[in-house]
């Protein structure tokens, strides 16, 4: 069965959040030729199901492995991206609901998976979703300190799109600051909810990022590309990962937030206009997303580690290529992280 599928057009995700529990809302769903895709914490509360898939990797070969061993017309994704991105990958014509545990990044509802192959990975067109469920219970009962981290981390790649806006205007060589906001509308309304209105990682902080997350989904599904999702943020991303190997509990969106306030930093060192900096560090700081040095090293990623990952970044593969490139002064670090 091909990896890409065709997709029903003009057919959105539609997005429901529940006040019910997980274990509720997978029995409502599930029917006689039903198979559940889950990670390895979600796998025991599913016991009673026989038709259920462990997925522990995104690799084609376990892609390969569930089309060949099962057979369905539904199936139900419950997990992290990991799972969401396999159970993707193997929709073919079969109904997909996806129950995200974790809204740690934007794939939540969208038609694209990164899947591992023998070459490496690579970002390919997937099927999307009928729905996307998701459990308020099951998010509030994770621990403090998981919730705060995985949350973090969906804030942090959702305003990413506000880094990969800029990247694209810079490449148009327009920079004008209503057309990078008009390029992602929701996510600099997401980062004006949370200057103005976050207080915590409660209820209603989990139902705001979800909407958003959802929303930056269909956004991708309507443009048909990621150029909005995906910019030099994230070529810095893969080079960190690369290169410095950050510690193991680095999520995503904290990578990637290093990449979005400098890119934040480059802008308003060209324009000469502040704004938008001092409203993305405001929301780091508000979240506690890593946001300078010291909180940077103790996920593991140090000063010498952005310079050399910068240094990487090929010149004319956006901003950050072209403003690092040849630099000889890495000054600019200190006045985004040292404070």
């Amino acid at each position: 069965m091909p990896l890409i599928q065709n997709i029903v057009k003009n057919v959105l995700p539609a997005l429901a959040i529940s006040d019910e529990a997980l274990p509720a809302l997978i029995e409502r769903e599930y029917t006689e030729n039903t198979l559940i895709i889950c990670d390895p914490y979600n796998y025991p509360e599913f016991g009673r199901y026989v038709r259920k898939a462990l997925v522990t990797s995104c690799s084609q070969n376990v892609i390969k492995e569930i089309v060949r061993t099962y057979s369905y017309d539904k199936i139900l994704a419950v997990g992290g991206c990991t799972v969401l991105d396999i159970a993707r990958a193997c929709a073919g014509h079969a109904a997909l609901i996806c129950f995200p545990t974790i809204l740690s990044t934007t794939c939540i509802s969208c038609n694209r998976s990164k899947i591992q192959f023998t070459n490496g990975y690579r970002l390919i067109k997937t099927k999307q979703p009928l729905k996307t469920i998701i459990s308020i219970p099951y998010l509030l009962q994770s621990k403090e300190e998981d919730l705060i981290k995985w949350t973090q981390s969906g804030f942090g790649d959702l305003f990413a799109n506000i880094s990969a806006s800029i990247d694209l205007q810079y490449q148009q060589r327009d920079l004008e600051i209503h057309k990078i906001r008009g390029n992602v509308i929701e996510s600099f309304k997401a980062l004006d909810w949370v200057v103005d209105a976050f207080n915590g990682y409660d209820e209603k902080c989990l139902k705001t990022l979800a909407r958003y997350l959802h929303h930056s989904s269909i956004e991708v599904i309507k443009r048909n590309n990621t150029k909005l999702s995906s910019g030099s943020e994230h070529l810095l991303y893969h080079t960190i990962i690369k290169k410095n190997r950050p510690a193991v509990s680095a999520t995503h969106g904290q990578i990637v937030g290093i990449g979005t306030l400098i890119t934040a930093k480059v802008f308003s060192t060209l324009t000469g206009d502040d704004t938008l900096f001092d409203s993305l560090k405001e929301s780091f700081h508000q979240l506690q997303l890593p946001a300078n040095f010291g909180q940077l090293r103790q996920i593991g990623i140090g000063k010498d580690a952005i310079i050399e990952s910068l240094q990487a970044i090929p010149a004319k593969s956006g901003i950050l290529g072209d403003y690092f490139s040849n630099a000889s002064s890495f000054d600019i670090l200190d006045s985004i992280f040292g404070i």
